[in-house]
């Protein structure tokens, strides 16, 4: 603003309008007051209510104030910067070349007095219970905020991922610190993701799964096996039932060790080494070798059985056979003997007129002596045919007689080739003395998960929760890492 004016007199400091500087601040004792501005700074003094303008500023000061026991309100009733103290007051004017300063009169006073003691649209709080009902549908201008806010009913803080040291930890494990929810939450919710320890990549199945799988794959070949067996030795009793009729007993016997066998092998089958471990895994493997002994015995008894019902069926007929022979013997030697007499009186005869021939040829002449030559090379024939049928009627005889004086002797047949080397690709139990050494794992599987290993380590992954206490002694016992699959 430019000098005054020379013929311009200077105004009273009493004078109830006064023109300031655009700089110029209301005067008077503000303490205590009813105090309104517009705009710049909150006062020095603590009046007895300040209405100031709502917004991010200066809320140090404001709070000072406050704390002093200055009332701090606002409405925006486009008023000027005035304070009403008593029953005097005072108006400062805006204006950007100066202000117009206003000294208010007693009824001017009182009339702005009761409009400054009017209900407010804004409160400045510095301790505000925003939880109470009263608050509910309050917006609150915070410091350096662009605006004012409602409250919130829920805040959500996102934080990082944090790693488990154990899957046991999983529950437990929480950031050490956290940021502070913005201050017109009513609450807040503070996530993050807790990452479990998790099998490495590129981990393989452990040594000993494989180990336990093998002998669970040859305990079940044992097993079936010796159940094939078990089914060629039953269509061998069918068979040998059929053929040997004296068998029929000793099949019964046979039957019911079948049966007892056979429940043996279901029960065992129904079993696996790797679930029971080391110990129960040698147990087993003794009662199947047990089985595999009583499944051989049972074929070796069987053949055998066969072997001697063959063998008596063998006797029966040679000896009825020797019967026959005997009696037929019986029967003919006295024909024999008596075909026997008659070729020798034959022969007798024969000779006796032989000899009688040959006397004869000595006094004959030469017609006679050849008519004698011819009769005797008759009975020379003669003679040599009765001796023949002498020497066979006496060898007949006395194989007559050695079958009526000898004794009943057996004559095994040729033992059989074995049913294992009959029928091809058939089951032979091998005895327990001849069976290799069965590789046992010295360590039981884990009861829940999968054992994996990696770069030397072993690792029991589990994928429940429920199988967190068993899977915490298996890897206990096993040395193993209790981790999460790879992409949990």
């Amino acid at each position: 603003m430019g000098e005054r004016p020379f013929d311009v007199p200077a105004m009273p400091a009493a004078a109830a309008v006064r023109w300031e500087d655009p700089d110029a601040h209301l005067s008077g004792d503000l303490g205590g007051a009813l105090l309104h501005l517009s705009a710049g700074l909150p006062p020095e003094v603590a009046p007895r209510r300040l209405w100031f303008p709502a917004g991010p500023s200066h809320h140090g000061q404001l709070a000072r104030l406050a704390k002093a026991g200055v009332e701090v309100v606002w409405a925006d009733r486009g008023l000027p910067d005035l304070y009403v103290s008593g029953g005097e007051g005072e108006v400062l004017m805006p204006g950007a070349q100066g202000r117009l300063r206003l000294r208010l009169t007693p009824s001017q006073s009182a009339a702005l007095g009761q409009l400054l003691a009017a209900a407010p649209v804004w409160r400045f709080r510095t301790e505000a219970r925003i939880g109470d009902a009263a608050y509910r549908n309050a917006r609150f201008w915070l410091p350096e905020e662009a605006s004012a806010s409602g409250l919130q009913a829920e805040q959500l803080v996102e934080l990082a991922d944090m790693t488990a040291s154990s899957l046991r930890e999983l529950p437990t494990t929480a950031p050490v610190e956290v940021p502070a929810a913005q201050p017109l939450a009513l609450t807040v919710r503070y996530q993050w993701t807790v990452v479990p320890p998790r099998v490495p990549a590129g981990a393989v199945e452990d040594v000993l799964v494989g180990r336990w799988r093998k002998l669970d794959q040859d305990w079940q070949a044992r097993l079936a096996t010796v159940q094939e067996a078990l089914g060629e030795a039953k269509h061998e009793r069918g068979r040998m039932g059929r053929a040997l009729q004296r068998l029929q007993s000793a099949l019964l016997g046979f039957e019911r060790t079948h049966g007892g066998l056979l429940q043996r092998v279901e029960a065992l089958r129904a079993q696996r080494p790797s679930l029971v471990g080391p110990g129960g895994a040698a147990t087993l493997l003794s009662q199947a070798a047990e089985v595999e002994d009583a499944a051989r015995k049972l074929h070796g008894e069987q053949d055998a059985a066969e072997r001697k019902a063959r063998e008596d069926d063998e006797r029966d007929r040679q000896l009825a056979a020797w019967q026959r022979r005997t009696e037929d013997a019986k029967r003919e030697l006295p024909n024999r003997r008596a075909a026997l007499k008659a070729a020798e009186q034959r022969r007798d005869a024969c000779a006796e007129e032989l000899r009688g021939v040959d006397e004869a040829m000595q006094a004959a002449d030469k017609t006679a002596k050849k008519n004698a030559v011819a009769s005797q090379r008759k009975l020379a024939d003669d003679l040599q045919r009765a001796e023949k049928e002498i020497a066979k009627h006496r060898n007949e005889i006395e194989d007559l007689a050695q079958q009526l004086a000898g004794c009943f002797e057996f004559r095994p047949p040729p033992a059989p080739a074995s049913r294992a080397q009959q029928v091809k690709g058939r089951f032979v139990p091998v005895a327990s003395a001849a069976r290799s050494a069965v590789d046992v794992p010295d360590e039981k599987l884990p009861e829940v998960g999968t054992l994996r290993s990696h770069k030397g380590r072993r690792y029991l992954v589990i994928d429940s929760w429920d199988h967190l206490a068993v899977g915490e002694q298996a890897a206990a016992r096993l040395a193993a890492h209790l981790v999460a699959p790879e992409n949990t």
